[in-house]
């Protein structure tokens, strides 16, 4: 380990003096003794089935810390309601399960993503974030942008999935349809066996359905969020293709036979990658 030198304590006709301090490079030091360990930050992916970063970072050597962060910033966005709080509330107690059964919970946080992975590299050394692309907003965006920042400057490696047909920086549109197919034939990725879990305690709670973070109280019903949910209302819409002699067709999901309800349903489902 190289030594640093410090001069103290200040300046003096524009040359530096005072006392010499050999002193060893404390932050490094400090890095190099923490527990290595690879991030799956879930974000609109909430299962453990079919899911790349999640067992691909579980084939890792390092301990696995999978985290889904409630950002406060988003939740006072135009685009956000309770009662999107209340189907990813579902969805995020489903996962946890899940990942339980693997063999380590799921950790949920609240506040800015930069702020809640600088706080966990002060405790861990990060080596990757493993994440699905997300297709969001313009906040999803910029808020990913600054997260590629951080991760740069930290040297952390970033791996990111895609989920759809939406292709980031194309250097043309001819190659869109290529790769778009490509990815729609790929096979489902089998389900991790276990998670290396991590060796200390990380804070972890989720904000109550009731939570003033996710602004006005909801007036009539919310549809009921999950994966299993989402596969008991896909079981129905096969069998109801298959009594009418549908072909199962995304583009024209149940119009005809159970109205636009279910249309809106199958939707929320489909965005938080669900089935």
């Amino acid at each position: 380990m190289q030594n640093a030198i410090v001069l103290l304590p200040g300046v003096k006709n524009g040359k530096m003096y005072g006392m010499k301090l050999n002193i060893a490079l404390r932050d490094a030091n400090v890095k190099r003794t923490l527990d290595k360990i690879n991030i799956v930050w879930f974000k609109r992916d909430l299962r453990t089935n079919d899911h790349a970063p999640l067992l691909n970072a579980s084939k890792q050597k390092f301990p696995l810390l999978p985290i889904y962060i409630v950002e406060p910033e988003y939740w006072k966005t135009e685009c956000s309601s309770r009662k999107h709080w209340h189907f990813i509330h579902d969805c995020l107690v489903d996962l946890d399960n899940e990942m339980n059964n693997l063999g380590q919970p799921l950790i949920i946080q609240e506040g800015d993503v930069v702020d809640v992975f600088g706080k966990i590299n002060e405790k861990f050394n990060i080596e990757n974030i493993y994440s699905h692309e997300e297709t969001g907003n313009k906040w999803t965006y910029e808020r990913d942008k600054r997260v590629q920042v951080w991760c740069i400057q930290n040297g952390i490696v970033q791996k990111e999935y895609p989920t759809n047909g939406v292709v980031r920086k194309l250097s043309s549109r001819n190659e869109w349809s290529k790769i778009r197919n490509k990815r729609m034939s790929e096979t489902n990725y089998p389900k991790p066996k276990y998670i290396n879990p991590i060796q200390k305690i990380i804070h972890t709670k989720l904000p109550s359905k009731d939570d003033e973070l996710f602004g006005v109280p909801i007036n009539g019903r919310v549809q009921k969020g999950g994966r299993i949910k989402a596969l008991n209302d896909l079981d129905g819409v096969m069998i109801g293709r298959s009594v009418y002699k549908y072909p199962l067709r995304w583009s024209e999901i149940d119009q005809k036979i159970y109205g636009e309800k279910t249309t809106t349903k199958k939707a929320s489902e489909i965005i938080f990658s669900l089935v």
